[in-house]
């Protein structure tokens, strides 16, 4: 049994403590609204939403498959850390101007605010549906990356798919009847549970290697191979960098964290605090497991992937270690599905259902159905999960999910930048783009076309292409629209405008 027991004692535990705080967060929603309910009252200041951002971010793909991608793959990961200056510098520009709109007219949802922009019901349900498939695989990793920790720690007594059920009806519990202010709370809880456990675990690491200097030249020594960048790799580099810095950024669960900021400077604050902690604690910490692991568990066992190396060195060098491990993964797991469940549940209700039910909606029956859905969803990412797709590399599953929100960016370039975009263009360029990806993706049209360009990248190309052209030839948007949302970004973010914005402002209601 080893440390089964303990595993198990240490998560019932976790577990309870992380239902009681959601049991204290869903007492505190005290309005009964769509806004409290989905956006935590939009008033997140600093602490907590540097927190719940962190935690987001940072789940069991940077995690568990952070080190398991350094390993596997080798230095092209070392592309990755060009995410973490970018990416939170990205998500404060397009960010500071998504919260404004989102606070002058009450969006609460991506898809909302594309949809009342363009006026156009037919995109709004669209972008909600590729939003859907955007976090079906970024939630499908959570749940395998816990599931083959909690396999792999407990030498199988906890299968695979036992440890996917467990952590779904966990998330489902305090997600289900908390709200947003429950993911909030106990986000900041297990991003500092799994933040200081990477850091512990970089410093065991390089002591189990025989110290820093012993251990990288063990490493080197043991694969030459994944130290060197390969030539023939330039088309792939950039689809990574498209992927990890737009792609990221336009993510659902994380476009609607910056509606939950009280105000574009709480939303400044956080970037500038994320971006170091991002860049050392997730990928230097990373990287440095990942590449002294080479050295010191040169292959893998029969029946385990890449995604098993920070169980196998507990195993190996620290067996007790395991139950913080599991503890760990648990909480970079958890931290990160309750926010797409959120996310998922907004988009449905909000999108999907409201639009179909005008005369019959109330904030109420958003809730409700909302809160139906979280179980629909869940129950679909588990099915994914088992299935054999789901139990791929962390990293392959993110990169899809990422990929499809990638999509996104023409709609976002024509609502805050591009005035003659016009819905027609958005509306086919999405739709063909999406379709585009996935035959790259999953046919063998992928290995026809030139370079080593990926899914993601020849997507957006079509994407942007159609986007452009048919801006051109298409009827515009309605010029009161335009005035309404580029006037206002223009009058909001001119230079002397911006002396003065970033504290709190009242939400005008379209």
């Amino acid at each position: 049994m080893g440390y089964t027991i303990p595993i198990i004692i240490a998560i019932v535990i976790y577990i309870a403590v992380m239902l009681v705080i959601g049991y204290y967060a869903w007492k505190k929603n005290v309005k009964h609204t769509v806004d409290e309910y989905f956006l935590a009252d939009r008033g997140l200041g600093v602490i907590l939403l540097t927190g719940s951002m962190f935690a987001t971010w940072f789940s069991t793909f940077a995690f568990i498959g952070g080190p398991a991608t350094f390993y596997h793959t080798g230095v092209d990961w070392l592309l990755f850390s060009f995410f973490n200056v970018t990416g939170p510098i990205l998500l404060w520009y397009f960010g500071s101007r998504i919260w404004a709109l989102s606070n002058r007219f009450g969006h609460i949802t991506p898809a909302q605010m594309v949809g009342d922009y363009y006026q156009s019901t037919s995109l709004r349900i669209l972008f909600s549906i590729i939003s859907l498939f955007a976090m079906l695989p970024y939630v499908s990793i959570q749940l395998s990356g816990v599931a083959k920790i909690l396999d792999t720690s407990t030498a199988g007594a906890i299968p695979f798919n036992i440890g996917v059920i467990i952590i779904v009806l966990c998330v489902f519990v305090y997600s289900y009847f908390g709200g947003a202010r429950a993911v909030v709370w106990t986000d900041g809880v297990q991003g500092f549970v799994f933040a200081i456990f990477i850091l512990m675990t970089t410093f065991l690491v390089v002591n189990w290697a025989g110290g820093w200097f012993h251990g990288w030249e063990k490493s080197l020594s043991t694969k030459p191979e994944v130290f060197n960048f390969p030539v023939q790799g330039a088309g792939n580099y950039f689809t990574l960098q498209l992927l990890w810095t737009f792609g990221w950024v336009l993510t659902p669960h994380m476009w609607q964290r910056i509606l939950m900021a009280k105000s574009p400077k709480v939303l400044g604050k956080t970037m500038a605090i994320a971006t170091p902690i991002s860049l050392w604690v997730v990928t230097f910490c990373g990287a440095v497991i990942g590449f002294l692991a080479i050295g010191l568990i040169p292959q893998l066992p029969a029946g385990t992937d890449a995604d098993s190396i920070l169980a196998l060195l507990y195993t190996e060098y620290l067996p007790f270690g395991l139950v913080i491990l599991s503890l760990a993964t648990f909480a970079a797991g958890m931290s990160t599905v309750d926010s797409q469940l959120l996310t998922s549940s907004s988009t449905f209700t909000i999108d999907i259902y409201q639009p179909f039910n005008k005369q019959t909606v109330t904030e109420q029956k958003v809730q409700s159905i909302g809160k139906v859905f979280i179980a629909v969803f869940i129950l679909s990412v588990m099915v994914l999960t088992l299935s054999s797709l789901g139990r791929t590399l962390l990293t392959t599953l993110a990169s899809l999910g990422v990929g499809y929100a990638l999509q996104f960016l023409p709609c976002l370039i024509g609502m805050i930048f591009w005035r003659k975009a016009t819905k027609s263009a958005v509306f086919w360029g999405l739709l063909l783009g999406f379709i585009f990806m996935n035959l790259v993706e999953f046919t063998e049209l992928g290995a026809a076309l030139p370079w080593s360009f990926g899914g993601a990248f020849w997507g957006l190309l079509l994407n942007l292409i159609i986007f452009v052209v048919l801006s051109y030839i298409t009827t515009p948007v309605d010029q009161k629209q335009i005035d309404a949302y580029h006037g206002y970004l223009e009058e909001t973010f001119s230079r002397k405008a911006r002396k003065n914005y970033g504290h709190e402002q009242p939400v005008q209601m379209k």
